[in-house]
């Protein structure tokens, strides 16, 4: 199996396109990190006494106790070891050619990843669409390609572990079978064009990001083998793969300039390595203090909340995935991975979602982070820092990986867990609002509403400012759709459109990429208000969204201001069975294009097209101004009540996360003039008992009231604060919620 670091399972898609897209300027801090590390030359020094990247030998009696003793080191080495055996016996092969882009490799009807039967043979997981020719028989190598580099890793850890020559022969057989074929590929890009010319061309794959990732394993490995190899035998592999290959990865980032992202990450981590294990000193400086380096992309990659400013969790992930060998090695030749790289580890668990999972903001699936996930990269968190969160988390579960067997220690399953509470995350730009319902159980509060404002997130980001995500009694209802293979048409004609996120789109178009601005955000108990306005997401025009939660009661105030008329369109999306008080509607033709995949300009273009057409089952009817929308799932139901102007109400059944699933859509389409709001409530717990009054606007604040199950509230806006008022039957305020200024 490939490495989930290396593909989009489980984190989202983790092979990008862009070759390092720059954050927005406003994000850009001091470049310096004050830290004490050892020089470039001590470094270099110290790893001749290979190993020393993955584990030193003086760590191997230690590894080759815990194995023997501890009950989850020696299940993992078991089954490790009984996997690499078989795989040995099959014979792991290189691959006869360069792999191509992973992200081609999705059906072209509906979005899902692909199954190689063959070569030339490619079938859809989901709904059986074959597939063959370019690029699908190119993009089948992606994997084997990887499974070379796991197998070298492997290998090498094996031989260091039991000392058997059979497991270091295979790694040397495969890095000479590759330095015997590697120079002979051409380099080629994500549209099959052999060049030198475009930096990002690769080899082995078509761009550097997968050259590196699969780099880093071939340099592990052969450290861990080292002492097995004659000079001549470690002369040829750095000759003609490891130093050649190395060029090409530094080169990509050579341009006289910072460059700052994810792939970044990747680069220097494996032109560090290759550059440890040559003695070249000037590569290894360049890694630390050089203008692409680890420290100029911890100083401004990660913002002051610790998340990633790509504003995606599979990215996060992505990034931590880079740099844990690298600092794996730098930690074993004297210098211990800094505090700032912890932060990356921290901020996931204050935005869990009631269900484990993380909002699937801007290009990532749906990642789950329940209790043990990720356990590789939380193991050598907890080995570093010592975090009680972190042990808490890694001994939720069998500690069954090789994290834990080379470099783990003891940790209590009963340490305490902080349950994640109300908070504005102001780097990354979302506002997560929590309460518990009556029925809540476990440590998560089991309502959770976040409202996106932040950064648009570089190449990675979405048109979706202002848009809403929605948890209530544990469940998911509001729904970001993520992202799939960025070289399927679907990804850009509806993944990334403002049509798909709960939010509002104008004229018809994505919202321009922008900057929303946080207005207002307070949260005490079980009640939290968040505002905040567009930017300049809408050309020509201001929205500004007012959002609280409340027990089991969503409040919704939004507003958009003009130069002149408009068609807006509202929407939201939700899983499950849907009924609404719209039931004359008549049906919309609605036809997802079909665009050649090998067309890259047509493929991109698909988000310039109608975004409707990529919604079956597509129905519209007017409404007078009042609409009402129900969501089942099993014995749960979401109600949702809006007043607006008159206007057509749609619906239809949309592409969610993970393809093929769907979600249902509810889209109030309103004409209007210059100044035009929507009021909105929703009940988590299923109650209908809602009436929506008239819009509030008195002495600049705007807003609507609203009593719900006989409990009255008011929520306003102006352009400094957010206000939350609930009211008894006296009319006397018993909740006064807003920003503390």
């Amino acid at each position: 199996m490939v490495n989930m670091k290396r593909v989009f399972v489980g984190l989202g898609m983790c092979v990008g396109l862009a070759a390092g897209a720059q954050p927005s300027a406003g994000l850009l801090g001091p470049a310096r990190l004050e830290v004490s590390e050892p020089s470039a030359e001590e470094f270099v020094d110290r790893a001749k006494a290979a190993p020393s990247l993955m584990f030193r030998a003086a760590d191997l009696p230690d590894i080759r106790r815990r194995l023997a003793e501890d009950p989850d080191a020696k299940a993992w080495w078991e089954g490790f070891r009984r996997a690499l055996d078989a795989n040995i016996a099959k014979g792991v092969k290189v691959p006869p050619c360069g792999a191509q882009w992973y992200h081609w490799y999705s059906c072209r009807k509906c979005g899902a990843q692909l199954r190689g039967e063959s070569p030339t043979r490619h079938v859809c997981a989901k709904c059986g669409e074959v597939h063959s020719g370019w690029p699908y028989d190119d993009a089948y190598w992606f994997p084997f390609q990887h499974r070379c580099g796991d197998m070298v890793r492997d290998a090498g850890v094996a031989w260091a572990i039991t000392g058997e020559r059979r497991y270091a022969d295979v790694a040397k057989g495969l890095l000479l079978d590759y330095a015997k074929v590697y120079l002979s590929w051409p380099r080629h890009d994500n549209w099959a064009k052999a060049t030198d010319r475009n930096p990002d061309a690769a080899r082995a794959f078509s761009q550097v990001l997968d050259e590196s990732v699969w780099m880093i394993d071939l340099v592990r490995g052969f450290d861990a083998i080292s002492g097995t190899l004659t000079e001549e035998e470690r002369q040829t592999i750095f000759a003609r793969l490891f130093r050649p290959a190395a060029d090409i990865i530094y080169k990509r980032d050579d341009v006289g300039r910072p460059i700052l992202g994810n792939h970044q990450c990747w680069h220097f981590s494996a032109y560090a390595l290759a550059a440890l294990v040559m003695g070249d000193v000037a590569r290894v400086r360049e890694s630390i203090d050089g203008l692409s380096g680890w420290k100029y992309q911890l100083s401004r990659g990660i913002l002051e909340d610790g998340c990633w400013y790509e504003g995606a969790w599979g990215y996060q992930f992505y990034t931590m995935s880079s740099l844990a060998p690298y600092f794996t090695a730098l930690r074993n030749l004297g210098y211990e991975p800094p505090a700032a790289f912890k932060r990356l580890f921290d901020s996931p668990f204050r935005q869990l979602a009631p269900d484990w999972f993380l909002p699937a903001v801007n290009d990532t699936a749906r990642v789950r982070f329940a209790p043990g996930a990720l356990a590789d990269l939380y193991e050598q968190a907890w080995t570093w820092w010592g975090d009680p969160q972190h042990g808490w988390w890694v001994a939720q579960q069998p500690r069954r990986t090789m994290a834990y067997a080379l470099w783990g220690r003891p940790a209590r399953k009963d340490a305490a867990f902080t349950p994640p509470a109300s908070r504005n995350f102001g780097g990354i730009g979302l506002a997560v609002l929590r309460s518990r319902s009556p029925a809540a159980k476990g440590p998560l509060p089991d309502n959770m509403l976040a409202m996106d404002y932040g950064p648009h997130g570089g190449w990675h980001g979405h048109h979706d400012k202002l848009q809403l995500l929605l948890w209530g009694r544990g469940r998911m209802w509001g729904e970001d759709p993520g992202c799939i293979a960025y070289g399927n048409p679907r990804h850009w004609g509806w993944y990334r459109s403002t049509l798909a996120h709960n939010t509002l789109a104008m004229d018809g178009r994505n919202q321009a990429p922008a900057q929303g601005r946080l207005v207002g955000y307070a949260a005490d108990g079980n009640a939290a208000v968040v505002a905040a306005d567009s930017g300049g997401a809408y050309p020509g025009a201001t929205v500004r969204r007012a959002t609280a939660l409340v027990d089991d009661i969503v409040l919704d105030f939004a507003e958009a201001r003009a130069d002149s008329a408009h068609e807006w369109e509202w929407a939201f999306h939700a899983r499950g069975k849907q009924e609404t008080s719209v039931t004359n509607g008549v049906a919309v033709q609605t036809t997802p294009p079909e665009i050649d995949v090998r067309d890259r300009v047509k493929v991109e273009a698909a988000q310039n097209m109608d975004h409707w057409l990529w919604v079956e089952d597509v129905r519209e009817g007017a409404h007078d101004g009042m609409w009402h929308s129900v969501w089942r799932q099993g014995g749960d139901a979401l109600h949702l009540f809006q007043k607006s102007p008159a206007g057509m109400l749609r619906t239809g059944t949309g592409p969610a996360q993970p393809p093929p699933e769907k979600f249902r859509l509810a889209v109030n389409r309103v004409k209007g003039g210059r100044h035009l709001a929507f009021r909105t409530v929703m009940t988590l717990d299923g109650s209908a008992d809602v009436q929506i009054g008239d819009e509030i606007a008195r002495n600049g604040w705007r807003g609507f009231s609203a009593t719900v199950g006989g409990r009255r509230f008011e929520l306003t806006i102006n352009g400094e604060n957010v206000r939350l008022v609930e009211k008894d039957g006296t009319g006397k305020a018993v909740r006064d919620l807003a920003a503390k200024r």
